[in-house]
């Protein structure tokens, strides 16, 4: 059974994103992470405990991020450590017209992880 990934990792992790997006940008370092293979050695695709545990370890780690770690640096990060446990993992965005608001999310099993479902009925999701 997998495990969740510690504190200190997450926090490098999302050290990681960061750097990406602002040397590679959003399209490539987005393209890098989608292509995080699912760890097919795990067994717990939809074990709703691991999830839980990795959505909080990184939402610790981002807490005390300094410069904040935001939905999207958050999220790559969730999704491909997800993936790694062997969680099949979306990365959803969304976006609020007026005034316009973009917003990242992941999604195990058409569920949404780190964000609550009444938040996300105001974004129109961007579809793949």
């Amino acid at each position: 059974m997998s495990r969740a990934p510690s504190v200190a990792s997450c926090f490098l992790q999302l050290a990681l994103v960061k750097l990406s997006l602002r040397a590679l940008g959003f399209g490539r370092t987005l393209a890098r992470y989608e292509r995080t293979p699912h760890n097919p050695t795990a067994t717990v695709s939809a074990d709703d405990q691991l999830v839980a545990q990795v959505a909080h370890q990184i939402a610790v780690a981002a807490a005390f991020y300094p410069g904040r770690a935001r939905c999207l640096e958050q999220s790559l990060t969730l999704s491909r450590a997800l993936r790694r446990c062997g969680a099949d993992a979306k990365l959803r965005f969304g976006v609020y017209p007026y005034p316009f608001t973009g917003h990242a999310w992941v999604e195990v099993q058409g569920r949404a992880v780190n964000e609550m479902d009444g938040y996300l009925k105001m974004f129109t999701l961007l579809e793949d």
